[in-house]
């Protein structure tokens, strides 16, 4: 961008951000969470299926707003791909809409799985050192 020119923002940044901020919230959440339900056992597989039901639904929704801004469909398959086993999901859907060395610069540089690490691990480091208690 040179100086004097201004970024539009189009309705799918403005989504996909918003996707990219409960990334970031659900990552703090999990942390507290997780801390908490190490501390009670019993609760934890409750826990667990929450952290990664909604997980699995903002990387849904960001890879649907990408699609959308990319003009890439998502099949049915990929799209239960990206829902239920999104360790292989998210990595198809980048390489079918990036092309497969701007997917693996994105997957394996920071991208969303940073985001959400970034936030999950301090506060699960922070709520465990005070003991996991909220």
């Amino acid at each position: 961008m040179t100086t004097g020119e201004t970024s539009v923002e189009t309705p799918f940044h403005k989504r996909k951000r918003s996707y990219l901020w409960g990334l970031a919230a659900i990552g703090v959440l999990h942390g507290v969470l997780y801390s908490y339900g190490l501390s009670h056992p019993p609760s934890q597989m409750g826990l667990e299926f929450f952290m990664i039901f909604t997980l699995n639904l903002a990387l849904l929704g960001w890879c649907y707003a990408d699609s959308e801004e990319r003009m890439v469909p998502i099949t049915r398959f990929l799209g239960l791909a990206l829902l239920a086993i999104p360790a292989i999901g998210v990595p198809w859907y980048f390489m079918r809409s990036r092309g497969l060395l701007l997917a693996a610069k994105q997957i394996f540089g920071l991208g969303l799985f940073g985001l959400y690490a970034a936030a999950y691990l301090p506060s699960a480091l922070v709520c465990e050192a005070i003991g996991g208690h909220l």
